[in-house]
């Protein structure tokens, strides 16, 4: 084995992040998921070339099972509840709680490669070289998904920024009156 236990517990709270995002926010299937990717880079450890990128081969091998657990499950992402994301929200105020929801929100319904993509990139600081490697694409193909998923966010944000402008300037009552109508 070329790499250490060390080497791997370094590199846990990036695999964790990364599951997290390719999950959707789902925990649970999150933490499945890396504990398949350790496993499986402990019995493949004699394959890792000494020398390489470790990280790379590691996101790799957790991008590989999240496909391949998601087809045997049968399983699409699914957005975090709103009681997880105000738990991890817990110290903003509250309009950042607003605006963390709406970017979990708009980030899960991205396209799972778009979301891959500005993962590995913005979140893991990844070139697009690396990203493209580890998702087995060329780098125009990262660079087309990130770039669409920039503008999938920034539209999103911005449609459930005017949302929540048009609901807090909403005078209060305004719908019972429209939902109920006078006898006559």
């Amino acid at each position: 084995m070329s790499f250490g236990r060390d080497d791997l517990e370094a590199l846990l709270p990036q695999l964790r992040r990364f599951a997290r995002g390719l999950t959707a926010g789902d925990t649970a299937f999150a933490d499945d998921l890396v504990q398949d990717t350790v496993v499986a880079a402990l019995e493949a450890a004699d394959r890792f070339t000494a020398g390489t990128n470790l990280r790379a081969w590691l996101f790799t091998i957790l991008r590989n099972r999240f496909f391949n657990l998601r087809k045997r499950r049968h399983r699409t992402a699914e957005v975090a509840d709103d009681v997880q994301a105000e738990r991890i929200a817990s110290d903003a105020p509250q309009e950042g709680r607003l605006e963390l929801l709406a970017f979990k929100h708009a980030l899960a319904a991205l396209r799972p490669e778009q979301r891959e993509a500005l993962l590995l990139t913005t979140l893991h600081d990844m070139s697009i070289e690396a990203a493209a490697e580890i998702c087995r694409c060329r780098p125009g193909t990262i660079k087309s998904r990130v770039n669409r998923g920039r503008r999938a966010l920034k539209l999103a944000m911005a449609g459930s920024e005017a949302a929540m402008r048009a609901e807090v300037s909403a005078p209060a009552g305004r719908e019972e009156a429209r939902l109920v109508r006078p006898r006559r």
